[in-house]
């Protein structure tokens, strides 16, 4: 699922300044983004993050290189994390989806128009200033066939609702499991 924006209107502030989010993002110490290769999250390429907060909790020392952002970022309801994402290159973060029910938003922070992502099967490219908001659990991958690293804004709200619908569907289809009438209950 793919959120209009206008439902989120305490994120504008961050869409309204992005050069500077994204100056900041420029600025930061390359050697500050932290590559991202697990079981989770594979890629054929370089991806990394800067982290700005996770698990609801600020990263200060990151937060310090990137204070106009810190500011803004500390506004945001329910935040549950917020990173610089960069995408090197030829590179592509394969499909996979997220384990925790959140609404993730890219906001793109440079042009290139041979990046982009794709959230169940529709594609979506990013540009300087374009917020993007999707159901981190729906299959998702990015992409950047261009000559140059698209770096974006990640930032995850922790949605009350979406949580307690994942876990009547995990609950739905466990009785589904136990209940089943294929189940041989005659010895």
């Amino acid at each position: 699922m793919v959120y209009d924006n206008k439902d989120f209107d305490y994120l504008q502030p961050l869409v309204d300044s992005f050069e500077q989010i994204r100056d900041e993002a420029l600025n930061a110490k390359h050697s500050s983004f932290q590559n991202v290769e697990d079981d989770y999250h594979q890629t054929d390429g370089e991806w990394n993050l800067y982290v700005l907060w996770q698990f609801f909790k600020k990263n200060d020392e990151n937060c310090k290189s990137c204070p106009f952002t810190a500011n803004l970022l500390k506004d945001v309801p329910n935040l549950y994390s917020a990173a610089f994402a960069a995408l090197a290159p030829d590179s592509h973060l394969l499909p996979h989806r997220g384990r925790n029910p959140v609404i993730r938003f890219h906001l793109g922070l440079t042009d290139n128009e041979n990046a982009f992502f794709i959230v169940n099967n529709h594609k979506h490219y990013w540009k300087g200033g374009s917020l993007i908001g999707f159901d981190n659990t729906d299959m998702h991958e990015a992409v950047n066939k261009g000559s140059n690293r698209r770096l974006i804004l990640a930032i995850d709200i922790k949605d009350e609702q979406m949580e307690k619908q994942q876990k009547l569907e995990s609950w739905a289809e466990s009785r589904k499991r136990i209940h089943s009438p294929f189940k041989n209950t005659r010895s």
